[in-house]
C-alpha cells in the first residue's frame, strides 16, 4: 500500500488520522471542513488514477472537467457513476457556506445547506471514500 500524501490512500489516511486524533481533541467546526476536504482530494486522486489506468489521453487539470470525462467515458458502470455522484456531493459541501454548531462539545457538526454534517454522518463519508479508493485500486 503507497502511502505518500499525493495518493488518494495518502488522503484518505490524513482524513482517517483528522476524524480519530484531532477531532477527538478540537471539536470544531474548522476540523470537520478539513475531513471534508481531504476527502474531496482523495476522491479527486483517484478519479485521476482511474483515468492513468484505463490510458486516457489528454486528462484534463480540471478537476470537474476529469470528473465529467470519466462519467462520460464509462456510462454503464454504476460504481463510477456513484463515484462521480458522491464527489459531486462533497464538493457542494465543501463549496457551501456553513455554520458551526456545538464546537468544542460531543454533538461538534456543520450545518450546510440545512443539511447536518456531524460526527455520524462524517464516519459515513469516510467509510465510503475509502470504499471507492479500494474500488480504484482494483478497476
Amino acid at each position: 500500500m503507497v502511502r505518500d500524501i499525493d495518493t488518494s490512500q495518502g488522503q484518505v489516511i490524513r482524513a482517517d488520522h483528522l476524524f480519530h486524533v484531532t477531532l477527538k481533541y478540537t471539536r470544531t467546526g474548522d476540523v470537520v471542513k478539513h475531513i471534508i476536504k481531504r476527502l474531496l482530494n482523495s476522491l479527486e486522486y483517484t478519479i485521476s488514477e482511474i483515468l492513468e489506468k484505463k490510458n486516457v489521453k489528454d486528462i484534463p487539470t480540471i478537476a470537474l472537467i476529469r470528473a465529467d470525462v470519466l462519467k462520460k467515458k464509462f456510462p454503464k458502470n454504476k460504481d463510477i457513476q456513484e463515484l462521480i455522484k458522491f464527489y459531486l456531493y462533497l464538493k457542494k459541501i465543501d463549496k457551501g457556506k456553513y455554520v458551526s454548531k456545538e464546537e468544542y462539545r460531543k454533538g461538534v457538526a456543520i450545518v450546510v445547506d440545512e443539511e447536518d454534517i456531524n460526527i455520524p454522518r462524517l464516519r459515513e463519508l469516510l467509510g465510503k471514500a475509502k470504499e471507492f479508493v479500494r474500488f480504484a485500486d482494483d478497476f
